[in-house]
């Protein structure tokens, strides 16, 4: 066996493989970040929404708050969320009930909103519509 006729193909055909290998490695790597990323966003993002229709759902579940139209402040999963004072939208009479009679039932249409905001910049701003069968002159 002569070496001194060795020209080295085997050393630059290995360091082109491992050069190779190393440009796939560092963009998968950059790949799983960004992605990681992504997910972050939106389990931020899924948070929000949860939260803020908390709120409305916990608003909604005292018939009281529409008899006094304000703003509430609920803390759920350890951020404070305000739900807007409901705007009632109009009123119609009870399917049911002659529009004539002062006492009949309405059917009043409201509209709410809850702001919800994490530490990851997250926010989500849900608006619900609720329809409530109340006395005449509550609207």
């Amino acid at each position: 066996m002569n070496l001194g006729k060795q020209s080295g193909a085997a050393l630059v055909v290995s360091l082109l493989l491992l050069l190779v290998m190393t440009v796939l490695a560092v963009t998968s790597i950059n790949t799983s970040r960004v992605n990681l990323l992504i997910v972050r966003n939106l389990q931020d993002k899924a948070d929000t929404e949860s939260g803020a229709l908390q709120a409305i759902e916990t608003f909604l579940s005292d018939r009281g708050n529409f008899y006094n139209p304000q703003a509430r402040s609920y803390a759920i999963n350890g951020r404070n969320i305000t739900v807007s004072a409901p705007d009632c939208l109009y009123e119609t009479p009870a399917s049911g009930y002659s529009a004539s009679w002062s006492l009949a039932p309405q059917e009043t249409h409201w509209e709410l909103s809850a702001h919800d905001e994490n530490s990851g910049g997250a926010s989500t701003e849900m608006v619900q519509g609720v329809k409530i069968n109340m006395l005449s002159g509550n609207c």
